[in-house]
């Protein structure tokens, strides 16, 4: 065999074998992508033991490469719900991860002022505590770039501090529940009862006019309809259903069915009078005016808003809500058509019929691999990642690199929706692909490096350090952030765990969050504050490196 051909079989059975290990679940808890490193670890002794040749620049091509396609694939899968993430309850959270990535830096910088550790070592160490793959890609490639050297001691301070990383989240989020005597139960009844009362909810309602001064009033003339969100979908008159318009005339009796906002809504009940309300909504009897949900698929009106695209005098029909990426977004005028949008419409069969021809609704489009796009987005970001930006204070600049060119790129992108004809756009299964694999291709070959010297530092005095320096970073920030964010900001116990396993990028631990919960809060929480924390981890393993060094 070639040393490449001999690399690549390597590469193959330890992720074989890493999958094997991490699918093994105990209480609902494993391992996952996880075990490819630690098998990488063993294979990579081995290995070393019988002196068998690899191909080293082969490796470190598939290290990167590999990395690129994970953040890439992350950027893409959380570029679309991040922005209104962030609108509805980021900046909190969001400053509470920031928090957590300066604790951990300052902890960094102490450790390096008080023990004799190498830096190239301690970069590692960091990136393993703090389970984040693409900081330790970081700081591999600032050594590289500055010493020619110091990558294969950071993989393995990584892989050293890694295990405990994993598991050590989870430790610390059980220790908070019992410092801060939580019932798991009460906290999601709170966070329900949060959700029913969130004013971004987009909700139905049913409103019977009885306010004197809305009679014989066009519909476009009562304050607050059709702004904000709030859309009128159909008008119940007696034995007559309909769909208005801007000019449709209105009276005392007739029953609007509204979809918007919950804050608004309210809003036109004191407009309107406030006649028999029904959060349920109601359900149209007329044959000729039905409801259906509509799939944007056709490019050619990709980037317009809801009134450039829908704007035609003849046509009956409302658009009471935007669904995007998993959330409901108020159906004004001026938002903008993405790709794979689910659109509510509400109408006479026909107008229903010329809206399906123009939005596309194509179900196979949304399952279409768009190859090109994928390899611009990386070209894009791989050199976006190479600006060099100045810090003050720093006497040299930073750069996102390989990890967080790409990342940033493709949030914007998939943020953006489309250029043209060009659609930023991947398929949750082509998604979920990229990302495993590359995440698999990077560990599997930082273990099979790290692997040829692991067991000799675990068991030496200096692996012991790394391991009790890895567990200070692993537990003492996020320990600080969560009584933080549980004391001054009076956040719900579920949503800090999430966004602590989101600081740490922490999908294990997410798991375990979830499954304690038996709620989607962590998750949310998690998605929100994912991305600024991968951006934050990549430059601040590089303004560690400047100032140390």
């Amino acid at each position: 065999m070639s040393t490449i051909a001999l690399t690549l079989l390597i590469i193959s059975i330890v992720s074989a074998l890493g999958w094997a290990l991490g699918s093994i679940k105990y209480r609902n808890i494993s391992l996952g992508v996880s075990g490819v490193l630690f098998i990488g670890l063993i294979v990579g002794h081995l290995l070393s033991l019988q002196a068998v040749p690899t191909n080293r620049v082969l490796l470190e091509f598939i290290r990167d490469f590999g990395l690129i396609l994970f953040v890439y694939s992350i950027g893409m899968q959380m570029g679309r719900g991040f922005w209104a993430n962030l609108i509805r309850q980021g900046k909190e959270l969001n400053f509470l991860s920031f928090l957590t990535v300066f604790f951990g830096s300052v902890l960094i910088i102490i450790l390096y002022k008080l023990t004799d550790i190498p830096l190239d070592a301690l970069l590692g160490i960091y990136s393993g505590a703090v389970t984040n793959t693409p900081t330790l890609g970081a700081g591999q490639e600032i050594l590289e770039s500055y010493y020619h050297s110091g990558g294969d001691t950071a993989g393995l301070g990584y892989a050293v501090t890694y295990p405990f990383g994993v598991i050590g989240v989870m430790f610390v989020i059980i220790l908070l529940k019992w410092i801060l005597k939580i019932s798991l139960k009460e906290e999601v009844s709170s966070y329900e009862l949060s959700k029913a009362t969130d004013s971004d909810k987009i909700e139905e309602i049913e409103l019977e006019i009885t306010n004197p001064y809305c009679n014989d009033l066009a519909l476009g003339a009562i304050p607050g309809m059709f702004k904000q969100g709030v859309v009128t979908t159909f008008i119940d008159r007696g034995e007559e259903e309909f769909v208005p318009n801007l000019k449709t005339k209105v009276f005392t009796g007739d029953i609007l069915h509204l979809v918007g906002p919950s804050v608004y809504l309210k809003e036109m009940k004191i407009v309107l009078g406030g006649g028999n309300v029904s959060l349920s909504g109601i359900k149209v009897q007329n044959k000729n005016v039905k409801t259906e949900k509509i799939l944007v698929t056709n490019y050619k009106i990709l980037g317009k808003s809801i009134h450039e695209a829908f704007d035609n005098p003849d046509s009956q029909v409302i658009i009471s809500r935007v669904k995007r990426s998993g959330h409901e977004v108020p159906a004004e005028p001026g938002t903008k058509l993405c790709f794979g949008d689910i659109l509510t419409v509400t109408g006479k069969s026909s107008d229903i019929l010329s809206v399906v021809q123009l939005v596309g609704n194509d179900p196979i489009a949304m399952d279409k691999i768009r190859v090109a796009p994928i390899f611009i987005g990386l070209s894009i970001g791989i050199l976006f990642g190479m600006i060099p930006f100045a810090i003050p204070g720093l006497s040299l600049p930073v750069k996102l690199g390989i990890a967080g060119g790409p990342l940033l790129l493709a949030i914007y992108f998939a943020g953006l929706g489309n250029f043209g004809q060009l659609i930023w756009y991947l398929p949750p299964a082509a998604n979920n692909l990229l990302r495993e694999l590359g995440i698999t291709l990077f560990l599997a070959v930082v273990g099979i490096i790290a692997g040829s010297h692991f067991l000799d530092i675990l068991l030496s005095g200096s692996g012991v350090k790394w391991l009790f320096y890895g567990v200070l970073i692993t537990g003492l920030p996020i320990l600080l952030t969560g009584l933080i964010a549980r004391f001054i900001f009076k956040i719900n116990f579920l949503t800090i765990s999430g966004t602590l396993c989101a600081s740490m990028t922490n999908p294990t631990a997410l798991a375990f969050s979830t499954a304690i919960s038996s709620s989607e809060a962590p998750i949310v929480a998690y998605i929100t504050t994912y991305p600024l924390t991968v951006v934050l981890r990549i430059i601040s393993i590089q303004v560690i490196f400047l100032l140390l060094v």
